[in-house]
């Protein structure tokens, strides 16, 4: 069948054609790209900040598609937190989306444009909060107060009007007298009804408004008052809370810094002292808005908390920083930074971990940032074969030793690692492959309900695994200066990648029904091939790692003295310090000083020296303990030492010394403040004669683990903070000895 068609339709169709095409450019093109966007986006998946800004600045897309883009890209992703969390012994990655963010003038400039053309609703109201927050951030008061004044008069319901209100103490905090704050909390109280949410973030401002007026004794009480007032509004919303739920409960946060504000007046009178600083790179340029944190001791162990500090500051054009009102006491600082600041970068840290505000006084606290390490070999996923591996790395400037760092990850993300080898002089050591599968860095349980995964067990005896390798470089007083591994953005600054396969062996019969997680069935496989040969290290090494399965733990000594590492031979010293048994924990005590070429760290220091207080050796037990503090920056160990000394003299002055140069500071468990119960107990023992030999006495019976002598002196004592002293150093060594 012929089809014709006339000149006049053919011309028809083409000018359509021609007229339909740019169309479909200008206005369908940019569509269908705004949806791919957006659904990288929405997935996590980086895209080209580039693309984004021209989809909202240039592409014709729909008015509801560019709203959209705002709210899961300028609301969602480029926030005003960070990406890495830097603090002394702490980096912790925001695993979240990965993609260039814009700046802050950027991100206000989308967000106005958001607050112009959105409906009144949660996300406007939460655009609303960003941008308010960052006019108070820059100092602007007149716009954050009239951008305040526009969402209250817009939003209506109670719901997003309680963030609104917040922001607006937040306002009257900064920007007004303490007069206007109080003021404006009593308007805010009776608002708020039973929001322990609110409650919380209002006690928190409250506080920080009477701090910075130096009237702590009333931030103290109103902390009190604040909650009491939670913990009862938790017990009444707790009556309506379906079972397995539980209600927000702000009272923890609040407790810890009260506890903060009580430590800081025990010191005396309290005057404000200010901290300031510096964050630039080792090239001289600045680290300009970076967020500055300070904590203490009760929230130093935490991770990244974006709205929840009480100091916080971000540096400015120069990377300066301040805090020009700061309580007494002991801070940790920590950064807050971009990817794209850390991008080929590490931040160095200094040996000392805490800086310590005094009254009145100012303290200075710069850091540096250093390029990272860049690696040598083995790289790029080399399969090793050799007994041996050399690894090399370049030189650091300045830096007078390393140390080298293990691991090995699972397909599914999960990595296992932890140091190899420290005080390494020179940029290239090798290591027998042997020390290498003695290392297990620790056992991976998916789910603590469910038994260990096989492969940690195996670890990096497993050929097939995947091993990652890490270098740290230090200053002699033991500064970190910087490491290898980090993030690098650029694909020209990537270069080698840290991983290798060791495949020197091949997984073996007992290997495979490990893998398989037929524990007992692998367990005899690897007995029968050890007891079969004698010289099978592997199989003994194995057998040793499931003596769980089993119920026995028969191989360790063997294991130790066919290997001779060092990490092998404390577990065996350990056991025998667990037990008691003295002779047997010198004599291989001394094998470990052996093999382990003066390494011992804190807390195998820590340990020797209280076997050696417990044998009355209590001048080497003085030297060893002083030895550990100086390579522990928390100080965990100190209660032993300051036991020494109370064994050793008959009085506290010495005891107190230690005590005071040397303050516990761990921050992932709860300390004991040695020099308050010292002094209690000085006082305690005024006018007792016999009051420091019954105090050795109790010691002996804590260090030899005498239970019917302690039970009865308690029983029988008047001396209370003897008690408190002896409760705490009783918790203090059990615990370390397990």
């Amino acid at each position: 069948m012929k089809i014709k068609l006339k000149v006049k339709h053919l011309l028809i169709t083409i000018v359509v054609l021609l007229t339909v095409t740019p169309l479909l450019f200008i206005f369908i093109k940019p569509q269908i790209e705004y949806v791919i966007t957006d659904y990288k986006i929405r997935n996590g998946k980086p895209v080209e900040k580039s693309q984004v800004v021209y989809l909202l600045d240039e592409a014709k897309i729909l008015k509801g598609s560019k709203l959209a883009l705002i709210r899961n890209y300028v609301m969602e992703y480029s926030h005003a937190g960070y990406d890495v969390l830097v603090g002394p012994h702490m980096y912790q990655v925001n695993n979240g989306y990965e993609g260039e963010k814009l700046s802050e003038e950027e991100r206000l400039e989308y967000l106005q444009f958001y607050l112009e053309e959105a409906p009144i609703d949660g996300y406007y109201t939460e655009a609303a909060k960003l941008a308010i927050q960052y006019y108070i951030r820059v100092g602007n008061e007149e716009k954050s107060e009239q951008l305040i004044n526009e969402t209250l008069n817009k939003v209506s319901e109670n719901y997003y009007l309680d963030e609104v209100y917040l922001e607006q103490l937040k306002w009257y905090v900064t920007f007004r007298s303490l007069e206007e704050v109080e003021h404006y909390i009593k308007s805010l109280e009776s608002k708020i009804e039973a929001n322990n949410y609110m409650l919380g973030e209002m006690a928190k401002l409250e506080a920080k408004a009477y701090i910075a007026e130096g009237k702590y004794e009333v931030a103290l009480s109103k902390l009190s008052d604040r909650i009491r007032q939670s913990d009862e509004m938790v017990a009444e919303l707790e009556k309506d809370i379906e079972e397995g739920f539980e209600a927000y409960t702000p009272g923890d946060e609040l407790r810890t810094l009260e506890a903060s504000l009580k430590k800081s007046f025990n010191n005396g009178e309290l005057v404000v002292g200010s901290i300031a600083g510096r964050i630039v790179r080792s090239d001289g340029s600045p680290v300009v808005g970076a967020v500055v944190m300070l904590r203490t001791e009760h929230n130093a162990g935490y991770g990244m908390r974006f709205e929840d500090e009480l100091y916080q500051v971000y540096t400015d054009g120069d990377g300066n920083y301040q805090f020009p009102q700061v309580m007494p006491g002991r801070y940790q600082v920590f950064l807050g930074l971009q990817l794209e600041q850390v991008d080929g970068w590490a931040v160095g840290n200094r040996k000392e971990t805490w800086v310590h505000v005094k009254n009145g006084e100012h303290t200075s606290y710069d850091m540096a940032l250093n390029p990272l390490i860049e690696v040598q070999s083995p790289i790029n996923d080399e399969k090793i074969t050799t007994d041996e591996i050399t690894f090399r790395w370049n030189k650091v400037e300045g830096a007078d030793y390393y140390q080298l760092n293990i691991g090995y990850s699972f397909d599914e993300g999960s990595i296992m690692s932890g140091s190899l080898k420290g005080n390494i002089q020179g940029e290239t050591i090798t290591i027998s492959t042997e020390e290498l599968y003695n290392r297990t860095m620790g056992i991976y349980y998916e789910d603590p309900d469910h038994p260990a995964d096989p492969r940690s067990i195996l670890a990096l005896s497993n050929p097939n695994i995947r091993i990652l390798w890490s270098v740290d470089a230090f200053r002699e007083d033991g500064e970190f200066i910087t490491r290898s591994s980090g993030y690098r953005l650029d694909e020209e600054r990537i270069g080698n990648l840290p991983f290798f396969y060791l495949q020197e062996r091949e997984l073996t019969e007992a290997d495979e029904l490990l893998l398989d997680s037929k524990w007992e069935e692998a367990y005899d496989a690897y007995e029968k091939s050890y007891v079969s040969n004698l010289d099978d290290l592997h199989s003994l090494r194995m057998l040793y790692r499931l003596a769980d399965v089993k119920k026995e733990d028969k191989y360790l000594i063997e294991l130790a003295e066919k290997t001779r590492d060092p990490n092998i031979i404390f577990e065996v010293v350990r056991q025998y310090y667990r037990v008691g048994k003295w002779g047997e924990y010198m004599k291989w005590y001394e094998k470990f000083e052996a093999v382990s070429n003066g390494e011992a760290d804190a807390f195998e220091l820590s340990i020797h020296g209280t076997v050696l207080m417990t044998l009355g050796k209590y001048e080497e037990a003085r030297s060893v303990f002083q030895e550990a503090m100086n390579k522990d920056n928390y100080n965990m160990y100190v209660g032993n030492w300051i036991a020494l000394e109370l064994l050793d003299n008959n009085h506290f002055a010495k005891a107190l010394e230690v005590a005071a140069n040397y303050p516990e500071e761990n921050i992932y468990e709860a300390i004991t403040d040695w020099e308050p119960l010292l002094k209690e107990m000085e006082q305690e023992s005024k006018g007792k004669e016999q009051y420091v030999q019954t105090l050795q006495e109790v010691i002996q019976f804590v260090l030899e683990n005498d239970e019917e002598s302690l039970s009865e002196w308690r029983q029988s004592t008047d001396y209370q903070e003897m008690r408190k002293y002896i409760y705490q150093l009783g918790e203090l060594y059990i615990n370390k000895k397990r």
